[in-house]
């Protein structure tokens, strides 16, 4: 089963994802020894050097604390990384894991059900996330949501409704762009009030009035995809001005200030639809390795890095905000440009999926390219969802 993991695990999202090749592992502080705990190896995927800083930061001030020592490896490919290390049963005992691939390694008996042992407040969505069969597996680390992003030098007035949108889209050359991504489009079935799966997971629910409204309203909008505009995700094409605004995470906010420093933008909430606002939440979670030899202290390094001084570090200058809801408004003092993103951490969904669900995404995505080109309708699109979905789900 573990090796299987391989072939259906989804890769983590780009906004945790690292570059080059293979590991890069820093070296260990020497401020504890084996004997006071043990020495743990944890693997994580990275944004990039100030995302692996942090981490290297916390994981000394865990050994200054004298319970053990702490083992780095920044992970290239976190999937192929991590299911090679369980197939070869010497697994990192702690690892990031995304919401989208718990409900496979909890299938695969990968994971340590530890959530409820930590006794750490997280935002009730979020815990949900990592619940399965009444099991709660493993503590957020923080989360992202989906805003509107909005180029200030061409939108004077930001769109709170979906009349706003479409008027304000019907003003510009390209009005919006949008990955080509399940996980981008179901905002607007979310808006219109439908999703493609039932709360419990078991059944496909793609082809509903709802859901055609919402795609066909996006359809309306004209949005063009990344790829049509030269561009290699949304960010990119949004801040080289070719296009309005954009959907995307609060790896926005450190994407922009990077790459596109002059750029007058801000993120607002997402227009609401005829059924209210809606937006995704995207998750990740510190994974604790069912065949961890040194699971007490494991645990010992989830409390210290959910603390409110490391949630707030670990966040710090790269986008992802703190998993607990009590650190909103400091967390907001430090980003008041984050409003409209943590906003939707009271109204979030986060997408869940069965295990072995990633061909259907895969062939969902492809369909959802087609319907951004004009090529397939609505009911096309979420007929072949619910079709390939039953494959799984029965």
């Amino acid at each position: 089963m573990l090796r299987a993991l391989i072939a259906v695990l989804l890769v983590v999202s780009v906004a945790a994802c690292g570059g080059g090749e293979g590991f890069d592992k820093p070296e260990a502080s020497s401020a504890a020894s084996p004997a006071q705990g043990g020495e743990l190896r944890v693997l994580a995927a990275s944004s990039g050097n100030v995302e692996t800083e942090a981490l290297q930061n916390a994981f000394k001030a865990f050994e200054a604390t004298g319970k053990g020592k702490v083992k780095l490896e920044i992970a290239t490919d976190l999937t192929t990384q991590l299911t090679t290390a369980l197939a070869g049963g010497n697994p990192p005992d702690l690892f990031y894991v995304p919401v989208e691939n718990v409900r496979d390694l909890v299938k695969a008996g990968a994971l340590e059900p530890y959530g409820d042992k930590a006794g750490i407040e997280v935002y009730p969505a979020l815990k949900e996330a990592f619940t399965v069969d009444g099991a709660y597996y493993c503590v957020p680390k923080d989360f992202s949501t989906l805003a509107l992003a909005v180029n200030t030098s061409m939108v004077s007035s930001p769109p709170t409704t979906w009349e706003e949108l479409k008027a304000e889209v019907r003003k510009h050359e390209v009005g919006l762009t949008i990955a080509p991504e399940l996980v981008r489009v179901l905002v607007f079935m979310q808006q219109a009030g439908g999703f493609v799966l039932s709360d419990d997971l078991k059944q496909a629910t793609g082809d509903t009035p709802q859901n055609r409204q919402g795609l066909a309203f996006l359809r309306e909008l004209g949005a063009k995809t990344p790829k049509q505009l030269g561009a290699g995700w949304a960010g990119e094409a949004f801040g080289k001005g070719k296009a309005a605004m954009t959907i995307e995470g609060n790896w926005m906010l450190g994407a922009m200030k990077k790459d596109f420093p002059d750029l007058k933008w801000q993120a607002v909430e997402l227009p609401a639809g005829p059924a209210g606002k809606g937006t995704l939440a995207f998750t990740v979670c510190w994974g604790m390795a069912a065949a961890s030899k040194n699971k007490e202290l494991a645990l010992e390094l989830v409390k210290f890095l959910m603390s409110d001084e490391q949630q707030l570090a670990l966040t710090r200058g790269f986008g992802p905000m703190p998993a607990t809801p009590r650190l909103r408004d400091k967390w907001l003092e430090a980003y008041p440009d984050a409003k409209a993103f943590i906003a939707g951490a009271e109204y979030a969904k986060t997408p869940l999926w069965p295990a072995g669900f990633k061909p259907v995404i895969d062939e969902t995505n492809t369909e959802i390219d087609k319907l951004l080109q004009g090529s397939a309708k609505p009911e096309q699109v979420l007929q072949a969802f619910d079709e390939a979905a039953k494959g799984v789900l029965e």
